[in-house]
């Protein structure tokens, strides 16, 4: 789901649900704050239109300083 817009509680609530996680009305809350600023990002890393010639990223969870 990628729509631009912000989401209403009862679809965030249902997306929680969907994910496994139980929260209380306050925790759901301040997810949903969350969610809020960080799904248009999101979306736009979703939407992104990449061609055979753009570059590929990787991540590395373990970072040596020395190298």
């Amino acid at each position: 789901m990628t729509t631009s817009g912000e989401v209403s509680m009862d679809v965030f609530k249902a997306l929680v649900s969907r994910a496994g996680m139980e929260l209380t009305d306050a925790e759901l809350t301040e997810l949903k704050e969350a969610y809020d600023v960080f799904q248009p990002g999101v979306d736009n890393l979703h939407n992104a239109q990449l061609g055979a010639e753009d570059l590929a990223v990787s991540f590395e969870p373990v970072w040596d300083p020395e190298v």
